[in-house]
This record gives structure tokens, sequence and C-alpha cells, in this order.
């Protein structure tokens, strides 16, 4: 923005967590991992793309 001259614009609460879903899947599992859950997974057809 700074350097560019361009307009800050947000990207939106979600936009990390789609930008790399599977890593954010891993992440997500892991930490309740951490915490002792063991979570089975499903992944909608929606969302599955």
């Amino acid at each position: 923005m700074l350097r560019d001259g361009t307009e800050y614009r947000d990207l939106g609460a979600a936009f990390h967590d789609q930008h790399d879903r599977s890593k954010t899947i891993r992440r997500l599992l892991k930490r309740l991992s951490d915490l002792g859950c063991d979570v089975p997974l499903e992944q909608h057809m929606a969302t599955a793309s």
C-alpha cells in the first residue's frame, strides 16, 4: 500500500481459512488433538472442491 500507492482492501474474516483449506484443517485438527479430542472428519459435498 505504501510502496505502490494502492488502497487498503479488506479481504474478509474467512480469507486465510479459504486461501489454504487443507493447511487450516490440519492446524485445527492438530489443535483439537493437543486438547485431547479425537475428531472423525467427514467432508460435506457442498464444500468438497
